[in-house]
């Protein structure tokens, strides 16, 4: 205790009784401006800065890291749009030597179509050249609507589907109609788009009736094709726009094109069986076998499967985010309350004075519930932009991450707020309720 504070602490009780009743005395406490019951400035004896202008914790510490794993969690929102249940998932590669043409590839899919429908329990199939929550091609967006886009032209998501596909595999599409056996011929380009790519690259409208041109990139050797000649753009005119569905990770941009357009060597073999019943493993090998004896199946797994594996790496690090961002919250609350309560049980000694001197408890509490408020104003000012810089380095780092989330960042602010505030007026009230004479000797 430094030499200031020690006439105070000592002070007689007789003589803070004189004080009480408004007599004059010599050995008053020294205050360092005139005093009155309410407004006057009352510094505490044992510091000429008070603690109360300690910086708070801001809100960015615990906000970013449940920002990212909220926007993780609703990223996975987009899996309903895809009938997993009762579905499984194979790779067929026709070999060149065997199935060198697109015709011989269209009709040995379509009859194994037909033989898969055939056996019992089996409700749909289809073929598609990347099954969802798997790798996908990508091609070259080089123009739409005849104007040319950047250069070097954009790449999206492409897969090659049947008509069946969106049958089979989508919960329906947002607008337009799905391809039939007719779209894919001469005269009947057609394609469907995402959410996605009609937010970034149609703009506002509707995407139906617009014309896009895709490109295979030069020289690029992909399951879509089986030599690595260049590929002439094709013009498209887009038909039907699909719900956001993951491949492997974010939902992006993508194109579906019709299966008669290409017919790929390498596709995924999608199957559905009746409710409760999925379609036997045995079953498929069987109908493949019975077409081509020779022609080897990868490795059959559910849709379920898929979706659950995809989600392996990023489900865990959303949880890492969702514990960091609950352990923040917490660790800052907790010291944020123990700088404010420190801060005001310092000022017990300054409580007792404002008392002596005739202030109202409620008149003592509400000045500290003011203080901690204009506390509270500057490390949201100073913590909310934090939170949102760190936020942008959390967007371009993780996918489907937004820097600006005001559900998490508003709880966050009003959690700690509320802690703030708690710890204002509790302390300030304790000390209102002791004796001038006990508050003025506490240390």
């Amino acid at each position: 205790m430094r030499a200031a504070e020690r006439p105070a602490s000592r002070l007689p009780t007789t003589r803070i009784g004189a004080a009480t009743r408004g007599h004059s005395t010599a050995r008053r406490p020294p205050l360092r401006s005139a005093p009155s019951a309410w407004g006057a400035t009352v510094p505490h004896p044992s510091s000429s800065k008070d603690c109360m202008c300690r910086p708070t914790r801001s809100p960015c510490s615990a906000s970013s890291p449940c920002s990212a794993a909220r926007q993780f969690f609703n990223f996975y929102a987009v899996d309903l749009n895809v009938q997993t249940s009762d579905a499984v998932t194979t790779f067929i590669r026709l070999p060149p030597q065997t199935y060198a043409t697109r015709d011989q590839r269209i009709a040995f899919h379509e009859q194994l179509k037909a033989r898969l429908l055939s056996v019992p329990g089996i409700t749909a199939s289809t073929v598609a050249s990347a099954a969802p929550f798997s790798p996908a091609g990508r091609r070259q967006l080089t123009s739409v609507d005849g104007q040319p886009t950047t250069d070097p032209p954009p790449e999206v998501m492409t897969v090659v589907v049947e008509p069946s596909y969106f049958q089979t595999v989508v919960r329906g599409l947002i607008l337009g109609e799905p391809f039939s056996e007719l779209h894919g011929t001469p005269g009947h380009e057609a394609a469907i788009v995402n959410q996605r790519f009609a937010e970034v690259y149609l703009g506002a409208g509707s995407p139906i009736g617009r014309h896009v041109e895709l490109r295979l990139p030069t020289a690029q050797r992909t399951y879509l094709r089986e030599s690595d000649a260049p590929v002439p753009p094709v013009s498209v005119e887009i038909i039907g726009v699909d719900p956001e569905i993951r491949q492997v990770r974010d939902a992006v941009p993508r194109v579906y094109l019709p299966f008669r357009a290409d017919a790929p060597a390498a596709v995924a073999l999608i199957v559905r069986g009746s409710s409760g019943s999925g379609p036997g493993v045995a079953a498929v090998r069987n109908a493949v076998n019975a077409i081509d004896p020779d022609l080897a199946l990868g490795a059959v797994r559910t849709l379920d499967e898929l979706r659950d594996r995809s989600r392996a790496g990023p489900a865990e690090m959303a949880s890492q985010f969702a514990t960091i961002g609950v352990l923040a919250l917490v660790f800052s609350g907790v010291g944020l309350y123990s700088a404010m309560a420190y801060a005001v049980k310092r000022r017990t000694q300054e409580i007792a004075v404002r008392m002596a001197l005739g202030a109202q408890a409620t008149q003592v509490r509400w000045l500290f519930l003011k203080t901690g408020a204009w506390i509270i104003s500057a490390g949201v000012i100073l913590g909310v932009p934090a939170a949102l810089v760190v936020g942008r380095l959390l967007q371009n780092t993780f996918v489907r991450t937004e820097a600006r989330d005001p559900v998490t960042l508003s709880v966050t602010v009003a959690l700690l707020t509320i802690v703030a505030l708690v710890a204002s007026i509790v302390p300030a009230r304790r000390a209102t309720r002791l004796e001038p004479t006990a508050a003025l000797r506490i240390e």
